[in-house]
Order: C-alpha cells, then structure tokens, then sequence
C-alpha cells in the first residue's frame, strides 16, 4: 500500500535477502509479535540524536486516512546489548538495525560489520548507493531483520529516508500471514455471501465467516462484523458504467454519499455521509486483479449525530459487462485505534476479482 509515499527507492535492492546473512541464521522456535510492531535496533546515543527523529518522521508518519492520527508502525527502541543477552527478545519478529560505522566505539556498528562481512563492509564505505541489507531467520523462523547502516550519520539518515518505502512495503509483505490468519481466523467459507456476490454482482470477494448480512432494503448488500463494542462493514454496489466521468472522484464519492444515506445512525433523522470539508479524500488508481480501479480514502460522518470513522472505497471496472462496481469499507470504532482494522478491510477487499461471465 505504500504507493502513498512516493517513489520506491532502493526496492529492487530490498526485495532481494541477502542470502549469505540469511545462510548463517539457525532458525530454532517461531518468531512472536504483533503486525505493524517494529524493534529498532541501534545505540542509545544514536536514538537520541537526529537519527531518531528521522527514523520517527517516516515510520511513525500518519496512516492514511484516520479521524485522529496514528502511526503506520509501532516503533520500540533497544540496544544490541539489550537484545543480544535476552533469548526472549530474540524470538521478536520484526527488527530495523540503525549502524553509524564512523563510530568505532558502537557495538551496534561492531555487530553489524561481522554480521555483513568484510566486503559488504568496504562496499558500503566506498559506494553511496549501497546503505542496506537484509536478512531473515537470524534467531527465529518468519523473522525479518533489515539493516541500515551508512559510513557517517549524514549516510545513515540518508539511508532511512530513501529506503523507506521499500522497507515499509518489505515489512507489510512480512506481516501478510499474520493478518490473513487474523481476518479469516474462522477456517469455514462465506458460502452465503460468496454465491450472492458472485449471482448479484459478478464478483468473487472472499468474506471472513463471521461477516453477517445487515438486513436493509437498499439497492446494495452490507456485511458487518460486530464485536468489542466496535464494527467493521462492507458495502457492495453497482451500477452501468456510461462515460470515464464515472470514475471522477466527485462522482464516485456522490456515488457513496447516496448509497451511505440509507445508513442511519443512532438519532432520529441521522444518516451517514463523506466529509470532505475537514480532511481530503485521497484518490488512486491502479489495476486491482486484472481489473481498472479506482482507489478513495476518507472519513465518514453521521450527519445529525455524533459518529465517525475512516472508508475506503474502491470502484472496479467491468469491462465485459460495462459496469462498476462499488466495494466500500469502514470501521466505527469509538475511542479505538482504527488502523488494523482498516488493514482487515483492506485485505479482505483485496481479494476482489471480477467474476467469469457465463
């Protein structure tokens, strides 16, 4: 999801582990962690400098869109000494290490340099391209361990900024399994829901089994997951498609805003709505599956009540039909961090694909 930030710098570089560091790691038990949890790994001194507030200005940017912010990752500070002497720290699933190899006192940078090797080492004092590593399984399975190191501090700020993306995007890659075992933690398939899709709407969505239909006389389905005090839905609609103008941002949120009206809140005379005074909506577009897609991001209202969340909205083209199709998501979350439920969301909307036509 990381086309939000920009150019990939570095991705191909990334993207490849470096096998000779992943060839010495002993795997021995499961790694643990939650998804989005990332351990920084670097000095004390280095964390309090300028570093730390680089690192923090990327990783713990704002996730697009939320009422309130919150961070894309959830960032813990600990030294290599701190790591290195606990077994239990070790088994954690997800490290960044930060190494300045100007500062030959630094154990981090010590650590790092025999974990490389020499030439690894005299390639990253010499060439200004090559700042980053990475390694998987050092001292558990479905561990990722990503190294950013640079000959002096300026190297290594540099090094954080333009990986960023890529690393980011490594990271969501890694913590995929976990959330898929999240959403779809109940083994049975949505049959209901699937077979409805597919007969009313040409499309193949993988629903979670304890996703239920809302029972609403509208011209969409809407399935909803109830649970803690919180909710997650699922919109999906359609209509022809007559003209590019469809696809328009202003259309497909007049789109939303006419099928959300039908939701009403908790007062009389409530029904939900897109604001798009308080913050914008974010627009993108790509192929999803095979499929021209349109991609919003936003936040929702309650108009003559108070309530609100985070949506997103894709709109797919079905050429062969010549229709869209709408799948809207949001979350309504009072008082709750809303980000991994988004992340639900999304991947379960994801899975969208348009269905054979007969």
């Amino acid at each position: 999801m990381f086309r939000y930030f920009g150019l990939i710098a570095g991705f191909v570089f990334l993207m490849s582990c470096n096998s000779e560091t992943a060839s010495k790691y002993k795997p021995k038990t499961p790694a643990f962690g939650k998804m989005n949890d990332v351990v920084v790994i670097c000095d004390k001194n280095l964390w309090s400098s300028f570093i730390g507030d680089t690192f923090a200005y990327y990783y713990e940017s704002a996730f697009p869109v939320m009422p309130q912010p919150e961070a894309i990752f959830d960032i813990r500070h600990m030294t290599s000494e701190e790591v290195l002497a606990d077994d239990l720290k070790k088994q954690l699933r997800t490290f960044v290490v930060l190494a300045n190899f100007k500062d030959t006192d630094s154990p981090t940078s010590a650590w790092v340099k025999e974990d490389l090797g020499t030439d690894k080492i005299a390639r990253a004092m010499s060439d200004f391209t090559f700042y980053s590593s990475v390694g998987q399984d050092k001292w558990a399975r479905d561990q990722l361990i990503i190294y950013l190191f640079g000959k002096d501090l300026n190297m290594l700020a540099h090094s954080i900024a333009a990986t960023f993306p890529a690393v980011a995007k490594r990271i969501q890659e890694h913590d995929k399994k976990q959330l898929n075992a999240n959403v779809y933690a109940h083994k049975k398939d949505n049959t209901l829901a699937h077979d409805l899709l597919i007969r009313e709407y040409g499309l193949d969505l993988q629903v979670p089994a304890d996703y239920v239909q809302a029972p609403i006389k509208a011209d969409f389905s809407w399935f909803r997951k109830d649970f803690n005090g919180m909710s997650q839905h699922l919109l999906i609609a359609k209509k022809k498609y007559t003209s590019q103008a469809d696809m328009s941002q202003a259309n497909l949120v007049k789109w939303r805003d006419e099928l959300v009206s039908k939701i009403e809140g908790g007062s009389k005379g409530s029904y939900m709505k897109s604001n798009t005074v308080d913050l914008p909506v974010y627009e993108y577009a790509y192929q999803l599956n095979g499929s021209y897609t349109k991609e919003l991001r936003g936040i929702w209202e309650m108009e003559n009540d108070f309530m609100g969340g985070p949506f997103f909205n894709y709109t797919l083209l079905d050429a062969k039909r010549n229709e869209l199709i709408m799948i809207d998501a949001f979350v309504f979350a009072p008082g709750k961090e809303k980000r991994d439920y988004m992340q639900q969301l999304d991947h379960i909307a994801k899975t969208a694909r348009i269905a054979a036509t007969n």
